[in-house]
Protein backbone atom coordinates (compact mmCIF):
# COMPACT_ATOMS: atom_id res chain seq x y z
CA UNK A 1 0.00 0.00 0.00
CA UNK A 2 1.26 3.48 -0.85
CA UNK A 3 -0.20 6.97 -0.60
CA UNK A 4 -0.12 9.82 -3.13
CA UNK A 5 -1.87 13.15 -3.50
CA UNK A 6 -5.58 13.03 -4.39
CA UNK A 7 -5.24 14.99 -7.62
CA UNK A 8 -2.42 12.74 -8.80
CA UNK A 9 -4.43 9.61 -8.01
CA UNK A 10 -7.44 11.00 -9.91
CA UNK A 11 -5.19 11.79 -12.85
CA UNK A 12 -3.75 8.26 -12.89
CA UNK A 13 -7.22 6.70 -12.67
CA UNK A 14 -8.65 9.16 -15.18
CA UNK A 15 -11.48 10.28 -12.90
CA UNK A 16 -12.48 13.25 -10.83
CA UNK A 17 -14.50 11.27 -8.30
CA UNK A 18 -13.71 9.95 -4.83
CA UNK A 19 -15.16 6.47 -4.44
CA UNK A 20 -14.16 5.70 -0.85
CA UNK A 21 -12.76 7.32 2.25
CA UNK A 22 -11.05 5.66 5.22
CA UNK A 23 -11.52 6.95 8.75
CA UNK A 24 -9.20 6.10 11.62
CA UNK A 25 -11.03 5.93 14.95
CA UNK A 26 -9.57 6.10 18.43
CA UNK A 27 -11.54 3.04 19.54
CA UNK A 28 -13.63 0.28 17.97
CA UNK A 29 -16.48 1.25 20.28
CA UNK A 30 -16.74 4.59 18.44
CA UNK A 31 -17.74 2.97 15.16
CA UNK A 32 -21.53 2.76 15.73
CA UNK A 33 -21.72 6.44 16.68
CA UNK A 34 -19.60 7.53 13.70
CA UNK A 35 -21.53 5.33 11.25
CA UNK A 36 -24.83 6.75 12.49
CA UNK A 37 -23.57 10.32 12.11
CA UNK A 38 -22.26 9.67 8.56
CA UNK A 39 -25.51 8.01 7.48
CA UNK A 40 -27.60 10.83 8.92
CA UNK A 41 -25.51 13.62 7.40
CA UNK A 42 -24.89 11.93 4.02
CA UNK A 43 -27.59 9.36 3.15
CA UNK A 44 -25.97 8.78 -0.25
CA UNK A 45 -22.85 7.34 1.44
CA UNK A 46 -22.47 3.85 2.86
CA UNK A 47 -20.59 3.37 6.12
CA UNK A 48 -18.90 -0.04 6.22
CA UNK A 49 -16.57 -1.16 9.04
CA UNK A 50 -13.12 -2.50 8.24
CA UNK A 51 -14.05 -5.88 9.72
CA UNK A 52 -16.66 -6.31 6.98
CA UNK A 53 -14.42 -5.03 4.18
CA UNK A 54 -11.62 -7.40 5.14
CA UNK A 55 -13.72 -10.19 6.64
CA UNK A 56 -11.72 -13.03 5.11
CA UNK A 57 -8.50 -12.12 6.90
CA UNK A 58 -9.22 -9.64 9.66
CA UNK A 59 -12.47 -10.99 11.09
CA UNK A 60 -11.38 -14.60 10.88
CA UNK A 61 -8.16 -13.73 12.71
CA UNK A 62 -10.11 -11.86 15.37
CA UNK A 63 -12.53 -14.79 15.83
CA UNK A 64 -9.66 -17.26 16.07
CA UNK A 65 -7.84 -15.13 18.67
CA UNK A 66 -11.05 -14.71 20.69
CA UNK A 67 -11.56 -18.47 20.78
CA UNK A 68 -7.93 -19.02 21.72
CA UNK A 69 -8.14 -16.49 24.56
CA UNK A 70 -11.44 -18.02 25.70
CA UNK A 71 -9.83 -21.46 26.02
CA UNK A 72 -6.86 -20.03 27.93
CA UNK A 73 -9.22 -18.06 30.18
CA UNK A 74 -11.27 -21.19 30.85
CA UNK A 75 -8.16 -23.18 31.81
CA UNK A 76 -6.93 -20.44 34.16
CA UNK A 77 -10.36 -20.00 35.76
CA UNK A 78 -10.69 -23.76 36.27
CA UNK A 79 -7.30 -23.95 38.02
CA UNK A 80 -8.08 -20.93 40.21
CA UNK A 81 -11.57 -22.11 41.14
CA UNK A 82 -10.37 -25.63 41.95
CA UNK A 83 -7.62 -24.12 44.10
CA UNK A 84 -10.14 -22.02 46.04
CA UNK A 85 -12.50 -24.99 46.39
CA UNK A 86 -9.74 -27.25 47.65
CA UNK A 87 -8.39 -24.66 50.11
CA UNK A 88 -11.68 -23.85 51.82
CA UNK A 89 -12.80 -27.49 51.86
CA UNK A 90 -9.52 -28.58 53.47
CA UNK A 91 -9.84 -25.83 56.08
CA UNK A 92 -13.30 -27.10 57.07
CA UNK A 93 -12.28 -30.76 57.10
CA UNK A 94 -9.39 -29.93 59.44
CA UNK A 95 -11.84 -28.44 61.95
CA UNK A 96 -13.82 -31.60 62.66
CA UNK A 97 -13.16 -31.41 66.42
CA UNK A 98 -14.29 -27.78 66.54
CA UNK A 99 -17.53 -28.62 64.73
CA UNK A 100 -17.95 -31.67 66.97
CA UNK A 101 -17.63 -29.41 70.04
CA UNK A 102 -20.31 -27.13 68.65
CA UNK A 103 -22.65 -30.07 68.14
CA UNK A 104 -21.85 -31.41 71.60
CA UNK A 105 -22.72 -28.00 73.11
CA UNK A 106 -26.20 -28.15 71.64
CA UNK A 107 -25.81 -26.54 68.24
CA UNK A 108 -28.04 -28.19 65.66
CA UNK A 109 -26.96 -29.38 62.25
CA UNK A 110 -28.60 -26.38 60.58
CA UNK A 111 -27.04 -23.96 63.07
CA UNK A 112 -23.60 -25.27 62.14
CA UNK A 113 -24.41 -25.10 58.43
CA UNK A 114 -25.64 -21.52 58.78
CA UNK A 115 -22.44 -20.52 60.57
CA UNK A 116 -20.29 -22.19 57.92
CA UNK A 117 -22.30 -20.56 55.14
CA UNK A 118 -21.67 -17.10 56.55
CA UNK A 119 -18.03 -17.96 57.05
CA UNK A 120 -17.70 -19.13 53.44
CA UNK A 121 -19.34 -15.96 52.14
CA UNK A 122 -17.07 -13.80 54.27
CA UNK A 123 -13.94 -15.63 53.13
CA UNK A 124 -15.03 -15.46 49.49
CA UNK A 125 -15.83 -11.76 49.67
CA UNK A 126 -12.58 -10.91 51.45
CA UNK A 127 -10.44 -13.02 49.12
CA UNK A 128 -12.12 -11.71 45.97
CA UNK A 129 -11.83 -8.12 47.18
CA UNK A 130 -8.15 -8.50 48.00
CA UNK A 131 -7.55 -10.12 44.61
CA UNK A 132 -9.24 -7.24 42.80
CA UNK A 133 -7.29 -4.68 44.81
CA UNK A 134 -4.00 -6.39 43.98
CA UNK A 135 -5.02 -6.54 40.31
CA UNK A 136 -5.83 -2.82 40.29
CA UNK A 137 -2.50 -2.08 41.93
CA UNK A 138 -0.69 -4.13 39.30
CA UNK A 139 -2.58 -2.60 36.35
CA UNK A 140 -2.58 1.05 37.43
CA UNK A 141 0.85 1.14 39.08
CA UNK A 142 3.06 -1.71 37.97
CA UNK A 143 1.93 -1.82 34.33
CA UNK A 144 0.75 1.75 33.83
CA UNK A 145 3.26 2.21 30.99
CA UNK A 146 2.14 -0.97 29.24
CA UNK A 147 4.05 -4.07 28.20
CA UNK A 148 6.63 -3.62 25.45
CA UNK A 149 6.08 -6.21 22.71
CA UNK A 150 8.42 -7.20 19.86
CA UNK A 151 7.63 -6.00 16.33
CA UNK A 152 4.70 -7.77 14.72
CA UNK A 153 4.91 -9.18 11.18
CA UNK A 154 5.11 -6.31 8.73
CA UNK A 155 6.32 -3.81 11.35
CA UNK A 156 9.80 -2.62 12.18
CA UNK A 157 9.20 -1.08 15.59
CA UNK A 158 8.07 -2.33 18.95
CA UNK A 159 4.67 -1.49 20.36
CA UNK A 160 3.12 -1.36 23.82
CA UNK A 161 0.19 -3.41 25.05
CA UNK A 162 -1.96 -2.06 27.87
CA UNK A 163 -4.09 -4.14 30.22
CA UNK A 164 -7.64 -2.85 30.69
CA UNK A 165 -9.55 -3.69 33.86
CA UNK A 166 -13.22 -3.78 32.88
CA UNK A 167 -15.93 -3.32 35.49
CA UNK A 168 -18.17 -6.20 34.23
CA UNK A 169 -15.27 -8.64 34.30
CA UNK A 170 -14.25 -7.46 37.78
CA UNK A 171 -17.81 -8.01 39.00
CA UNK A 172 -17.99 -11.49 37.48
CA UNK A 173 -14.63 -12.38 39.02
CA UNK A 174 -15.78 -11.18 42.44
CA UNK A 175 -19.01 -13.21 42.25
CA UNK A 176 -17.19 -16.34 41.04
CA UNK A 177 -14.73 -16.18 43.93
CA UNK A 178 -17.58 -15.60 46.36
CA UNK A 179 -19.67 -18.47 45.00
CA UNK A 180 -16.72 -20.88 44.86
CA UNK A 181 -15.64 -20.22 48.46
CA UNK A 182 -19.22 -20.54 49.71
CA UNK A 183 -19.79 -23.75 47.73
CA UNK A 184 -16.57 -25.37 48.97
CA UNK A 185 -17.37 -24.43 52.54
CA UNK A 186 -20.91 -25.79 52.35
CA UNK A 187 -19.91 -29.07 50.70
CA UNK A 188 -17.20 -29.79 53.27
CA UNK A 189 -19.40 -28.50 56.11
CA UNK A 190 -22.26 -30.76 55.08
CA UNK A 191 -19.96 -33.76 55.28
CA UNK A 192 -18.47 -32.83 58.65
CA UNK A 193 -21.67 -31.62 60.31
CA UNK A 194 -23.42 -34.90 59.54
CA UNK A 195 -20.76 -36.92 61.35
CA UNK A 196 -21.61 -38.39 64.69
CA UNK A 197 -20.54 -36.16 67.54
CA UNK A 198 -18.25 -38.76 69.06
CA UNK A 199 -16.59 -39.49 65.73
CA UNK A 200 -16.03 -35.78 65.09
CA UNK A 201 -14.52 -35.25 68.54
CA UNK A 202 -12.11 -38.16 68.05
CA UNK A 203 -10.95 -36.88 64.66
CA UNK A 204 -7.39 -35.63 64.42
Amino acid sequence: MFRIQLDQAQQLLDTDRVESMALGLASLEDWDRVATAVTRAHPELEAVPFAVLDKVYYQHSVDWLKQQFAVIQLIILTIVLLGILNTVATAILDRKQEIGNLRANGESFWDVMKMLAWEGLALGALGSLLGLLLTMLLVFVGLRNGILMPPAPGLTRQFEVFIELQAPMAGITFLMGLATAATGTMLAGWRVARMRIGQALRSV
